[in-house]
């Protein structure tokens, strides 16, 4: 060995070893490398703790963090897309009938609630905010029924007239009460 003899207490405990002998270089490397994997194991530890300790969020957190009007909101789209494809057909009338009453459930719910972009705005703004909002989803509905109306009568060609009227509501809407990013999201649900 490369160190000074090991020394020890009564009962044969090991002591502390103490110095090693500065003169011999094995020691010296040796010690260093210890020295820096220790370091270097700590660091590890240390970070690997931080790392864990970061917050993160959750799924239901990410799902939390949806409004309960984007939720509605949602349930429209996807209504909307079933009717793109429905309404071209008369024998598909059932089948958008349904669809037409899912999304006039769900406006009716929206109309109640109030968008998020509402809370961005000064406190003297918000209430003629909450109420255009209010106007457009009554607007909303009203077409939706004029589209229901025209597929109890056969008539296709004026439940598509009306379709794309709300499209072009729902392309206003989304300027006029939905929040930079939440428009974003929302185009990039419309591409896929």
């Amino acid at each position: 060995m490369h160190s000074l003899p090991e020394r020890r207490l009564a009962g044969g405990i090991p002591m502390d070893p103490g110095p090693q002998d500065p003169a011999c270089w094995k020691c010296n490397a040796r010690s260093r490398r210890f020295l820096r994997n220790r370091i270097f194991l700590v660091l590890l530890a240390v970070a690997s703790i931080a790392w864990l300790a970061a917050p993160r969020p959750t799924v239901a957190e990410e799902k939390k963090a949806k409004t309960e009007l984007h939720h509605q909101m949602e349930q429209i789209d996807n209504g909307m897309k079933k009717l793109r494809r429905t309404l071209r057909k008369k024998e598909s009338n059932p089948e958008s009938l349904e669809w037409i009453t899912k999304i006039e459930e769900a406006a009716i719910a929206c109309k109640q609630m109030t968008p998020s972009r509402a809370t961005t705005l000064p406190s003297d703004q918000q209430a003629q905010f909450v109420i255009s909002y209010r106007k457009q989803m009554v607007q909303l509905i009203g077409t939706m029924v004029k589209m229901e109306s025209a597929l109890l009568d056969d008539d296709n060609a004026k439940a598509q007239e009306a379709y794309k009227q709300l499209k072009d509501m729902e392309d206003d809407g989304h300027d006029k009460f939905m929040q930079d990013d939440e428009k974003d999201a929302a185009k990039d649900s419309d591409k896929k």
